[in-house]
């Protein structure tokens, strides 16, 4: 294996053809390519790419084309960041590098377009509902969904531009193979989907100035994270500003502040499981992220019944086929039975938390 990996200008390629950008990157090709927007080479995206090579290969990277002041200086406070985290990593995030010349800054970008990236989930809702100035919902297909799965993207892609056109948004979908590509497959997708949305922000054209993230976590969540608060605004550029939202909610809340709305009944879609559809529903309904929504649909005794779900879905069943949580769903769960459930399903609740900790060690 190569100790350096370099990219160069003439290594962003646009193919007018087929609408693709593309990079050569360490002898394997990747892509990004859209139907609806024209994408743009900058070397912010090139760069944002780097870091994470760094992070994960320990191989010192270079990037050629040159970055404006605000953002060079932005990816040396990620790298700080990251240091923190993953201080077993920190060789290889110390060997980043970029041009010592850059752009300089031009003070605040010109206010234009709002862009948000939307998955169909409740983060995504939230920051929607809350932030009228977006007018462009953003799906990538290649992060959630593989991109060898045409099937399943396909109703993604119909639901997403419903939800686009019942607000008044436009919708731009991009595939990529970012996730599949060798510098990238065995890699922890959740410490670095930040760099991969920022990635994507800066392909967009000039139109566009500002980008949000809807939050994963609230701010008492305050854990390593490929996307986080205080760490999504520093992919920001001169020209555009990355903006993070949402991070003042707990998930519960935004659950209850989205389940009355129409849209959100019929579209919503948290489903981690489901690797093909139907076009009935794009939610499995049994998996632990599915049920965690499904409780928190409670409201007091009164299930809100979604179209985006199975029919006749027994919540206390599906809670008692859950062998274990995850460590991070555990405060979920925690939250929600303290904001008051059934009986049954506040048992169930109790149970779950009570062999989940039992099996991650967490107690005896």
């Amino acid at each position: 294996m190569k100790k350096e990996i370099t990219i160069r200008s003439r290594d962003l390629n646009y193919q007018t053809e087929s609408g693709r950008i593309s990079f050569d990157l360490d002898g394997a090709l990747l892509y990004f390519e859209s139907d609806d927007v024209d994408l743009v080479c900058r070397s912010e995206t090139a760069a944002s790419l780097a870091m994470v090579v760094s992070l994960y290969t320990f191989r010192r990277v270079f990037v050629k084309p040159r970055l404006c002041s605000e953002f060079y200086h932005n990816l040396i406070s990620i790298r700080d960041l990251w240091k923190e985290w993953w201080p077993e990593r920190r060789v290889g995030i110390n060997r980043f590098r970029s041009r010592r010349r850059w752009l300089r800054g031009r003070g605040e970008p010109t206010k234009g377009r709002t862009a948000m990236f939307f998955s169909l989930g409740v983060d995504s809702f939230h920051t929607l509902y809350e932030c009228p100035d977006v007018d462009t919902l953003i799906c990538v297909h290649g992060f959630d969904v593989d991109i060898a799965n045409h099937s399943l993207f396909e109703f993604v892609e119909r639901d997403v531009r419903l939800v686009g056109e019942a607000l008044g948004k436009r919708s731009i979908i991009i595939r990529t193979n970012l996730r599949s590509h060798p510098l990238y497959v065995n890699t922890n997708w959740l410490n670095w989907c930040g760099a991969a949305m920022a990635s994507i922000a800066h392909m967009l054209p000039d139109e566009y100035t500002k980008v949000m993230i809807a939050s994963s976590f609230s701010k008492s969540d305050l854990r390593p994270s490929g996307s986080q608060w205080f760490l999504d605004q520093l992919w920001s550029s001169v020209r555009l500003k990355v903006a993070h939202h949402g991070e003042s909610f707990e998930r519960s809340d935004k659950i209850r502040l989205i389940r009355g709305d129409r849209i959100v009944q019929k579209y919503l879609r948290v489903c981690w499981t489901l690797s093909d559809s139907n076009g009935a529903n794009l939610n499995c309904g049994k998996c632990e992220k599915c049920v965690r929504t499904l409780v928190a649909l409670l409201n007091g005794e009164k299930f809100v019944e979604l179209e985006c779900f199975p029919p006749e879905i027994g919540i206390v069943a599906s809670l008692d086929a859950l062998e274990c949580l995850p460590e991070h769903a555990i405060l979920y769960y925690k939250e929600m039975y303290a904001a008051g459930l059934p009986n049954g399903v506040a048992q169930s609740v109790l149970k779950l938390i009570d062999r989940s900790q039992v099996a991650l060690g967490l107690r005896s």
